[in-house]
């Protein structure tokens, strides 16, 4: 009795055999010749989020960051390197 890992083990297995054959249509002679897709940068700009989940918790993360207490976290910096509290403003 095969588990199902000794299944996807021995497809696997095969898959890859057949890839570096130099008849199969996926061999390395065939990936090499095949050209190249590029992925392009884009700017943040670029992006708009549609209302939705991805929107809400965009909104939700930068609420908390613009929220931080920025002395707060430049503290730690500061007494390092002998700097004293910034005065509140």
């Amino acid at each position: 009795m095969h588990s199902r890992r000794s299944f996807l083990e021995s497809t696997l297995r095969c898959g890859a055999l057949a890839a570096v054959g130099t008849r199969s249509p996926f061999s390395l002679a065939a990936l090499a010749d095949a050209a190249p897709t590029l992925l392009g940068e884009f700017d943040y700009g670029d992006v708009d989020l549609a209302p939705g989940l991805a929107q809400k918790q965009f909104e939700h993360t930068q609420s908390i960051l613009m929220s931080l207490n920025e002395d707060s976290l430049l503290k730690p910096w500061r007494l390092r390197a002998g700097l004293q509290r910034l005065a509140p403003s």
